[in-house]
């Protein structure tokens, strides 16, 4: 996963509600792999939400740790040290 942040160099930051992604959508996406007689239910939907949130928190935390240096893209490695940097050492 490659994120390229060359708005928020210039100082604008998209609002908060772009980042969220509708539970249709999610539903959606999970749909696509499941077999065709399962159903997705509204806690699971939920759950994927938050992992969303999270996968969300976690980027941002990265990208303002890099934007000290100026940087334009942020690769995996550098999400790996995002979490061993927030404190998520166990899962790296």
């Amino acid at each position: 996963m490659i994120i390229t942040m060359h708005d928020d160099l210039q100082g604008s930051k998209p609002p908060q509600e772009s980042y969220i992604i509708p539970r249709g959508t999610i539903a959606l996406i999970m749909r696509q792999v499941q077999p065709h007689d399962s159903r997705v239910t509204s806690n699971t939907k939920e759950t994927m939400d938050q992992r969303m949130q999270f996968s969300v928190t976690l980027t941002r935390a990265v990208m303002q740790e890099f934007r000290q240096d100026r940087r334009l893209t942020i690769t995996g490695d550098n999400m790996i040290i995002g979490f061993a940097s927030s404190g998520l050492v166990n899962y790296v």
